[in-house]
């Protein structure tokens, strides 16, 4: 990852937040967004969060992309910027925004 805006301080809050996503069940993942510092969470955090699931969704299987999108939704509505997330995923595929 990198993305500049990401000091130390977010890239922990990527991972807890991205490792606390995947072992999740809906109801954990809720409560995982929510618990975001309190507030609606920092989209920057969230938006490297959706760029790895879109990249996820975009490269893998149908039977995984309907599985995930309910996070993809989720850290949409939790307010995920979305062009971070556009950037991200393009790096993932290996495409330097």
């Amino acid at each position: 990852m990198s993305d500049p805006r990401l000091d130390e301080h977010r890239l922990a809050e990527v991972r807890r937040l991205a490792a606390g996503l995947e072992t999740a069940s809906q109801d954990a993942r809720d409560e995982a967004l929510a618990g975001l510092g309190g507030g609606p969470g920092d989209p920057v955090v969230l938006g490297v969060v959706l760029g790895d699931y879109v990249h996820r969704i975009a490269t893998g299987a149908q039977a995984d992309a309907a599985a995930l999108w309910p996070v993809v939704e989720l850290l949409r509505a939790a307010g995920a910027d979305e062009e971070v997330a556009r950037q991200h995923a393009a790096r993932l595929r290996g495409e330097e925004p």
